[in-house]
């Protein structure tokens, strides 16, 4: 049988006599009970209890006789446990090893476990067979021939031989040392390490620099190289271990340069001291750093707390509240290079109400004066004496300022006139951007006036856009003020007193002549620069005060466009500006096609003043024509004398009337000579005339013909005379005195347009007339 199960024998007995049997047992085992009414053995031996259990012997008896069977003996068996499992064979130092073998006993005998060659930072259970335990680093390696057996008490069985291999894993080191530094300069470079199992580490370094220090705990390379150190330590190696691996940086090598002094940076820059309540405030200093490798980084001191500030660009902005209004004192402005830091002068910034926009730039108009001492300005003129005052009829009532658009207003103060204030009772004050039509928009309206003498105040917790204030008296009632107030803020950048500027200059503008002045106002008050901008080459210049000239010579028939730039030192405004310059032939060209827009007026005055400056005849001129003789003529009725003056030196003038009128000239102009007269000339040689003219008459025609020396012989040359003149008495008198005088002549007439331009051009000389002039 099987040690654990049960065992159980009933012999069989019968007396013939029926007597009552009792059973005996001899060598009966311990494990074993026996009933001797029946005999029956039984029992359930152990597993210690495995045995032969020999020469058992049981007997029947009826009182008197005996019967045994024949002795027998029981084996008790006892089957070897059982036990599996494949344990780990490796495990990383400082983590948790565990095996439990899996053990059993068919008969479920108590079981005992033992181990051979055990780990030393193992710990073993008899009971389950555990082996647990923790290998720290130090243990790393390893375990070989370890045994795990389970024993019933009777049979021992084992598992086969295992090994365990207990791994150290090797730290990790990182980090870029930096490979330069400066004499004098602290140097340090740390790197990063780490172990998985948390091993204690230890740094080395291979080639370390004279100059620096190694901490063997956190590698820590630090010092400050001398100059006496210059120059480069090569294949420097830090290397890390945990006591079992070692892991290096790639190797390095480290420069020592030159000192370079630092530079400290340069600010500067003129903050604004002052702003109005609801204005826009900014203020960027200039900073630079000759050392172009530095970050520059800005500070401030002493902020005031309605503005912002950009450490990166040191702009100061914002825009304050009525409730800013104050002065912040010892604002400094600092940058620094990391290295020095330099600073602005220390400046206050005081927040102020706006600005009377109605005095300072308003344009004031009403309805209608009461009389002329009562004008719309004397309402915004800073005086309380003075007092607009407009007629008493409804249609007229009114009064309105214009103002910088668009303006952002804050409060409004409105004075009546200290005396019949009634009549300002009910006006109505609005904020409109449109100017007063004879209608208003009740939308627009702010306040209605009471009929007192003080100052009536309307102010704005969200600033008011609007660009014109208007007052309108109720009904009928006269309106007059002795001030209005509008503080605000008007735009930040200034004001061209054109959108757009164009202009017309000859090709001959003298370098340095003014063009023109180009004004602009800025409504903070704040000073202006002017600046011409444009793509090219721009031949004008611009003053501080707008001034524009021309600096370079000018290119006839060019059109040069441009732009003028006007800064209050944070704010610009532009406009263009357009410059014709006159063709070479614009004078020319406006006499040809009767468009006097093409030429400049200087080129006209121009063209004017040499026409007449070719005119001048010399002295010479006139001592040749007259010689010592003196002409006496009285002008008739149909006398024109000409308009140029003798006392004008423009031309020199052959006869004058009796009451100083210029009745005959004479001039050159660029291409010929000229004579002109305000009565046919022939009417001085009649009878009631003195015959003294005809001479020097003779001797003019001479100078038209060939000029000075004045010549008479050329008179006897045959030339061709053209006259374009109209029928008339005189025409018919002076050919004929013409034919008579000069009887080599030929004298043509030119009255046909058709062939005037060929008969012209045939003639030594042209006579006309004002009713047959033509222009070639």
């Amino acid at each position: 049988m099987v040690s654990n199960s049960t065992y159980r024998f009933i012999p069989t007995a019968s007396d013939p006599e029926k007597a009552t049997l009792r059973f005996s047992i001899a060598k009966k085992p311990k494990w074993a009970t026996f009933d001797a009414a029946t005999g029956t053995l039984t029992g359930t031996p152990t597993g210690v209890q495995a045995a032969t259990y020999s020469g058992i012997v049981i007997t029947v008896s009826d009182g008197k006789l005996k019967k045994s069977l024949p002795a027998f003996s029981i084996q008790v068996n006892n089957p070897a446990p059982i036990i599996s499992g494949t344990p780990a064979t490796s495990v990383q130092a400082n983590s948790a090893y565990s095996f439990i073998p899996s053990a059993s006993d068919t008969n479920g005998d108590k079981l005992t476990f033992s181990i051979a060659k055990k780990p030393a930072w193992a710990t073993f259970s008899t009971t389950t067979g555990a082996l647990t335990g923790t290998p720290p680093s130090a243990k790393a390696g390893l375990y070989s021939g370890i045994i795990i057996s389970v024993s019933d008490g009777k049979t021992k069985v084992v598992l086969p031989v295992f090994n365990i291999q207990v791994n150290n894993p090797a730290p990790t080191i990182s980090g870029t040392p930096v490979t330069s530094v400066q004499a004098n300069s602290a140097y340090s470079f740390t790197p990063s390490a780490s172990d998985t199992n948390g091993d204690k580490l230890t740094f080395s370094i291979a080639k370390k620099p004279a100059w620096a220090t190694f901490s063997t705990t956190t590698g820590a390379l630090t010092g400050t190289p001398l100059a006496k150190h210059v120059g480069v330590t090569k294949g420097i190696s830090i290397t890390v271990t945990d006591g079992k691996n070692k892991v290096s940086l790639p190797a390095f090598d480290l420069q020592v340069s030159v000192v370079a002094l630092n530079k400290a940076p340069v600010i500067s820059g003129i903050p604004a001291t002052t702003v109005n309540v609801g204005g826009a405030y900014r203020f960027i200093p200039t900073a630079s750093d000759a050392d172009t490798s530095d970050i520059l980084t800005f500070s401030i001191t002493n902020k005031p707390t309605w503005a912002t500030f950009d450490t990166a660009t040191g702009q100061l902005s914002g825009s304050p509240v009525l409730a800013d209004v104050a002065t912040t004192s010892g604002i400094i402005i600092s940058v620094s290079d990391s290295k020095q830091t330099v600073s602005l002068p220390a400046f206050s910034l005081r927040v102020m109400e706006s600005l009377n926009l109605a005095r300072q730039f308003g344009v004031a108009t009403q309805g209608a004066d009461y009389d002329s001492s009562s004008a719309a300005s004397l309402a915004i003129d800073g005086n309380a004496n003075t007092v607009n005052h407009t007629t008493c009829t409804a249609e007229k009532n009114w009064w309105q300022v214009k103002l910088p658009n668009p303006t952002l207003i804050s409060k409004l103060a409105v004075t009546s006139r200290s005396s019949w204030t009634s009549r300002i009772n009910g006006a109505g004050v609005y904020v409109s951007n449109t100017p007063y039509n004879g209608t208003l928009n009740e939308s627009d309206k702010v306040a209605t006036l009471s009929g007192i003498a003080t100052a009536q105040t309307t102010a704005f917790s969200t600033p008011k856009s609007g660009a014109y204030v208007i007052v309108k008296a109720a009904a009928d009632n006269c309106l007059h003020m002795s001030e209005v107030e509008v503080y605000g803020n008007a735009p930040a950048s200034p004001h061209l007193d054109q959108s757009a500027y164009n202009f017309q200059l000859s090709n001959s503008t003298a370098i340095g002549k003014t063009v023109s002045t180009v004004k602009a106002v800025d409504y903070q008050l704040d000073s202006v620069s002017y600046a011409l901008a444009g793509g090219g080459a721009i031949p004008f210049a611009i003053d501080a005060q707008g001034k524009i000239t021309v600096k370079a010579a000018l290119q006839a028939g060019v059109t040069y466009t441009f732009e003028v730039v006007v800064s209050d030192g944070a704010n610009v405004s532009r406009a263009p500006i357009t410059v014709n310059v006159t063709a070479s032939s614009s004078v020319e060209d406006a006499l040809r096609n009767g468009d006097a827009s093409i030429a400049t007026s200087e080129e006209l005055l121009d063209a004017t003043i040499a026409a007449l400056a070719s005119q001048k005849a010399t002295p010479s001129l006139l001592t040749a024509l007259y010689g010592s003789d003196s002409i006496a003529y009285v002008p008739g009725n149909s006398t024109q004398w000409l308009n140029v003056k003798s006392w004008v030196d423009t031309t020199y003038p052959l006869l004058t009337g009796t009451q100083g009128n210029t009745l005959a000239m004479a001039g050159t102009t660029a291409s010929t000579r000229y004579a002109a007269f305000g009565v046919p000339p022939t009417d001085l040689f009649k009878a009631n005339q003195s015959l003294g003219f005809e001479a020097p008459f003779s001797r003019l025609l001479a100078w038209l013909l060939a000029g000075e020396p004045v010549n008479t012989a050329v008179l006897t040359n045959s030339h061709t005379i053209a006259l374009s003149m109209s029928a008339s008495g005189s025409r018919s008198n002076f050919k004929t005195w013409l034919t008579q005088k000069y009887p080599n002549w030929t004298v043509v007439d030119c009255n046909t347009v058709s062939v005037l331009a060929t008969c012209y051009n045939a003639a030594a000389m042209v006579v006309t007339d004002g009713k047959r002039s033509r222009r070639l």
